[in-house]
């Protein structure tokens, strides 16, 4: 398992990992960044409005090979939850590429394209993710996991592939009133004795 962060590693927002095992290449989140080089704050609306041209010129889009030009093209890319900073390039992205989230982020990307000129999932890209249950993509197995953030939907992903394991939590807060979701991963961190 080959791990490539692109984006959020070093700074608040923009998160965009790759994770790729054998020919199976998947995208963890496509999000805006919030603060350029320098670290000064983008304005959102601005970028909002750039076609992909320009934010590749502008150095906003993250290099990742076939994500939102040529090729090869990522397996899947996953969204972790709908705020902007990890889903508000996903309309840059190339359009064959499946759009795996659970249903509640696809419900809160419709919300914010209807009242705030942001992007919903495409349906023929959506593919709907349930917490707990398991979902092979290529030579991976993806385990998503409900977790409490201040939006709704929000999933953490177990990754397996190549006899290794990777948990990506996106956001969460461990203060909210949703102990119960992060319960569910420990218990299942513990007992696959995954590295926390």
């Amino acid at each position: 398992m080959q791990i490539t962060i692109f984006r959020g590693s070093r700074e608040v927002g923009g998160s965009c990992i790759e994770i790729q095992s054998g020919s199976t290449r998947i995208i963890l989140d496509v999000g805006m960044p919030l603060f350029d080089k320098k670290g000064e704050p983008y304005d959102g609306f601005e970028l909002g409005r750039m076609t992909t041209e320009q934010l590749e010129a502008k150095g906003v889009t993250p290099k990742v090979p076939g994500l939102f030009s040529g090729a090869p093209q990522p397996n899947a890319i996953l969204l972790s939850h709908a705020h902007l900073d990890h889903v508000g390039l996903l309309k840059h992205t190339i359009d064959t590429i499946p759009v795996y989230a659970s249903t509640g982020t696809s419900k809160m990307m419709l919300v914010g394209e209807v009242f705030a000129n942001q992007a919903e999932i495409p349906r023929n890209r959506f593919r709907k993710l349930q917490s707990g249950v398991p979902k092979k993509i290529g030579d991976f197995t993806i385990t998503p996991f409900a977790v409490d953030h201040s939006i709704h939907g929000c999933l953490a992903f177990l990754i397996e592939a190549d006899g290794k394991r990777l948990l990506y939590t996106g956001d969460f807060r461990m203060h909210g009133n949703r102990a119960a979701d992060h319960q569910v991963i420990l218990s299942r961190i513990a007992e696959s004795n995954l590295d926390a």
